[in-house]
């Protein structure tokens, strides 16, 4: 140790560099690890882009960031190209490859259980609904408004829908995807009356004289358990890669 501190005594250069390690260490270890806006990618959405979407601006500024911040990860793949029919393809890739790297545990049977009396009215069958309507013919966007938890703007409002009602409307085959859909999601589109429609339940009223038992839904249970946490894990992965991003609406 004495020999270290001659030499340091001896070389000039040698003391600046043993100084600059000991102040370098010591700024590492009390300043945090943090993704500055300066080190942050540029994204830039048109308005045009904006604006071709059948949406009010913050359904759309939502879906507009969603994808290209996918698509960007795809470029960082070298898997770009100067294609529409491409960046199509490579958004749809990269959003497969965000949905598979996600996973879920499986619940606990407490877990499901504490589930179920959290969202039993859910499970009773329905005296009415009311529920939004939306035009579209893209699963896709349904997924993301979803995910998103989204409600566009020019979201159609139908109150007090009773199963005679629905069926009326639309059929039987609306009424069962209803009766299975969870609280406030929004279904794959269906046609009805010539038009392709997404629907949203926006509240349910349980038939009165009517109860349910765990066991009687427990596979609907389920599924719905995985499919909430699902999401939940997707958007946190997704708010993850959108750090690395800069946004800019121009």
């Amino acid at each position: 140790m004495d020999r270290v501190f001659q030499l340091i005594k001896k070389d000039p250069l040698f003391e600046f560099l043993t100084l600059g390690l000991i102040l370098y260490g010591i700024y590492t270890l009390f300043t945090p690890s943090q993704t500055t806006t300066s080190l942050k990618k540029e994204l830039t959405i048109s308005k045009t882009q904006l604006q071709s979407l059948p949406f009010d601006i913050n359904t759309s500024k939502t879906l507009a960031i969603y994808r290209n911040v996918l698509l960007e990860e795809s470029y960082f793949l070298e898997l770009y190209k100067q294609d529409k029919t491409i960046k199509d393809l490579l958004f749809q890739k990269e959003q497969l490859l965000l949905k598979n790297a996600v996973s879920v545990k499986e619940p606990t049977q407490k877990e499901l259980y504490e589930y179920f009396l959290k969202h039993k009215n859910e499970y009773i069958p329905a005296k009415s609904y009311d529920l939004l309507l939306l035009q579209t013919t893209q699963k896709s966007t349904v997924e993301q408004l979803n995910l998103f938890q989204l409600i566009p703007q020019n979201a159609v409002l139908k109150k007090d829908q009773t199963p005679q009602n629905i069926r009326e409307f639309c059929g039987n085959y609306l009424l069962h995807k209803l009766s299975r859909l969870a609280l406030q999601s929004w279904t794959k589109p269906i046609m009805c009356q010539g038009k392709s429609y997404s629907f949203y339940i926006v509240n349910k009223t349980p038939q009165e004289d009517q109860t349910v038992i765990f066991q009687e839904v427990e596979d609907r249970v389920y599924n719905d358990y995985l499919e909430e946490k699902r999401n939940k894990t997707l958007l946190q992965s997704y708010k993850k890669l959108l750090q690395h991003y800069k946004i800019v609406i121009q």
